[in-house]
């Protein structure tokens, strides 16, 4: 929203809770007002997997069990990427507000930080 949305569509998300473009359009749009190629690429690699999960798909049933018990079944590994993945798509985020809001230092404080995370795959 910060970084590339009008006033009217801030407005009416605010007012209808409501945004009239697709996660593909909103994803390109990031990208081009951050200077940035990685929403894009982040919402094709990911697109299919994460609707598995959100909408009830085979990716989310199978997470439900272990072995033959219902309880929730994710490996380390991959709670600890979703928390990288997570704080990266965050880091991404966080630096053109705060360039659009004057705060040039702490801007490249979060470049900095998203180096450091980047470096650490």
């Amino acid at each position: 929203m910060t970084a590339c949305a009008t006033d009217a569509q801030v407005k009416k998300f605010r007012e209808q809770d409501k945004l009239d473009l697709t996660f593909g359009e909103i994803s390109d749009a990031i990208d081009k007002a951050c200077g940035i190629d990685f929403f894009h690429d982040f919402k094709t690699r990911s697109w299919e997997t994460l609707n598995s999960y959100t909408h009830t798909g085979i990716l989310q049933l199978g997470r439900r069990f272990t072995g033959d018990k219902l309880e929730p079944s994710y490996k380390e590994g991959e709670q600890i990427e979703v928390l990288r993945t997570s704080t990266i798509s965050i880091v991404l985020l966080v630096r053109p507000f705060l360039m659009r809001h004057g705060q040039k230092e702490a801007a490249v404080e979060v470049d900095k930080l998203g180096s450091r995370l980047n470096r650490k795959k």
